[in-house]
C-alpha cells in the first residue's frame, strides 16, 4: 500500500464526546479482530454502519449511543464466531423461555460457558440417564455466574441479533426510560466484559465512557 484515500471523515463525532468515545470503542475493536495482511470487508462495512449511525444520534443523547454501542460489540462478536448463546443453556442446551409473568425471573449469564445459564434448571430429568444428570448437576455448580439477567435484559440481549439498528435506536417512551437505560447500560458493560475475556483485549476507549456521567448529557 504506498496511498491512502479519505473517503468519509465522519466529523460529526468529533462534536460529542460520548459518540467520539464510542466510535474509538468500535474501532479498537476492529482492529482487534482483524488479520494482518487481509482484507477484512464484512469488519468495514460493519464500522461503515456503526459510523454513520452514531454520527445521526442527537448530541447529548447518551443513552442511544449506549444502545447503538451494544449493537456494534455483539455484531463484531458475530463476525469473530465467539457471539454468546442466548436461546439455549450452555450446560443443558435445552430452551430457556422468558418468564415475564413470573417476579423475580432471571437467568444467568456466563463467560466460561459461553452464554446463558437457566439457574432453575437443577431437577433430574427422566429424559437423561442418572449418571448425566450428575454430570450436568456438577457442570452447573462449578460454573461461574457472571451476570444474572432479568426477562427484559435477557429480552433486550436477544433483539441485538437483529440487522435493523435503526429499531433499536427508537426513542424511548418516558414510561419505561429509566428502567430500559439501566438495562441497556448493563448490558453494554456485560458484553464489554465478555469481548476482553474471549479476546483478551482492554478496550482503553470503553474506559473514557465510564468518565462520562450521563446526567451531564
Amino acid at each position: 500500500m504506498t496511498q491512502i484515500e479519505s473517503i468519509n471523515t465522519h466529523s460529526g463525532l468529533s462534536q460529542d464526546l460520548a459518540k467520539l468515545s464510542a466510535a474509538q470503542y468500535l474501532a479498537e475493536l476492529s482492529l482487534c479482530l482483524a488479520t494482518v495482511e487481509q482484507e477484512e470487508k464484512e469488519l468495514y462495512q460493519l464500522c461503515k454502519k456503526l459510523f454513520c449511525s452514531l454520527e445521526q444520534i442527537a448530541k447529548g443523547d447518551y443513552f442511544t449511543v449506549i444502545v447503538n454501542l451494544a449493537y456494534g460489540v455483539f455484531h463484531h462478536l458475530q463476525i469473530a464466531g465467539i457471539v454468546p448463546q442466548l436461546d439455549n443453556c450452555c450446560l443443558s442446551q435445552k430452551p430457556v423461555f422468558i418468564n415475564s409473568q413470573l417476579g423475580g425471573w432471571q437467568v444467568g449469564f456466563s463467560f466460561e460457558a459461553g452464554g446463558i445459564v437457566n439457574l432453575s434448571d437443577r431437577k433430574p430429568s427422566s429424559e437423561f440417564a442418572e449418571e448425566s444428570v450428575s454430570a450436568l448437576i456438577e457442570q452447573q455448580e462449578s460454573c461461574k455466574i457472571d451476570y444474572r439477567l432479568n426477562s427484559l435484559e435477557l429480552k433486550l440481549l436477544k433483539h441485538l441479533k437483529e440487522n435493523n439498528l435503526s429499531d433499536l435506536s427508537q426513542p424511548l417512551p418516558l414510561q419505561f426510560r429509566t428502567l430500559l437505560e439501566s438495562a441497556w447500560l448493563k448490558i453494554e458493560r456485560l458484553l464489554r466484559e465478555y469481548t476482553r475475556y474471549h479476546l483478551g483485549c482492554k478496550l482503553r476507549s470503553a474506559e473514557l465512557l465510564d468518565t462520562l456521567d450521563p446526567v451531564q448529557f
